[in-house]
């Protein structure tokens, strides 16, 4: 049975093909948490605009 051996420029590019998935994987993941603090930021800003409508003085800037 003849085992295969690979090239060295067939490492070299299964390296860099590596390299440039794992890249991407990366470039995804910031991007993923990009829209997930975006989403964080929407969803408290509409509980603090549900908190000023349901607490008039909270808008008014009133002590209790």
């Amino acid at each position: 049975m003849k085992k295969q051996t690979k090239t060295k420029e067939q490492l070299q590019r299964q390296i860099e093909e590596a390299k440039a998935a794992e890249k991407q994987a990366q470039e995804q993941i910031r991007h993923w948490k990009k829209e997930e603090n975006k989403n964080k930021v929407e969803r408290l800003q509409r509980e603090a605009e549900l908190n000023e409508l349901n607490d008039p003085d909270l808008e008014a800037g009133a002590e209790p």
